[in-house]
């Protein structure tokens, strides 16, 4: 397992210079608090299973976050429970390579880097925006919901 920085406030963050080159594996439990996510009502933790990749200055984060949510369907607002499971895909690159990308025309792997300037680097708005961004705006507990009855 991969050393997280001892800041309980970032579980997510790690420290290049203890990244071994090559692939490591990451599991972390994560509470509604170290995403700052007070949008939704979590049931248990969100599970994050990724692989980190090092190669020279470049990670390469893939994986998948795991959560259970309580909610409310807009239909026949009936409470209940969903369970999500996202993948997330991310690379870091060393900011000294974002000046060959800054004025050349973007490709579909532009979309998914990221690039960074300390020794450190922090999943959580990788975690958080992906959390954000795939669950639905409005639910429903069955396709089939007949409404308020």
């Amino acid at each position: 397992m991969t050393k997280i920085a001892s800041d309980k406030r970032k579980k997510l963050t790690f420290n290049l210079l203890h990244l071994k080159q090559g692939e490591q594996k990451i599991y972390q439990e994560l509470t509604n608090t170290d995403l700052d996510i007070f949008k939704f009502n979590f049931i248990g933790p969100v599970i994050l299973e990724v692989n980190l990749f090092k190669n020279g200055d470049t990670v390469v984060v893939s994986g998948t976050v795991k959560y259970k949510l309580s909610l409310c369907c807009v239909n026949c607002l009936e409470n209940f429970e969903r369970e999500f499971s996202e993948k997330i895909y991310q690379e870091y690159v060393k900011s000294a390579a974002a000046k060959s990308v800054m004025h050349s025309h973007l490709e579909e792997v532009d979309f998914v880097r990221d690039f960074y300037t300390t020794d450190f680097f922090d999943l959580t708005p990788l975690v958080r925006d992906t959390i954000l961004l795939s669950t639905p705006v409005a639910f429903w507990c069955q396709p089939d919901c007949e409404g308020v009855k």
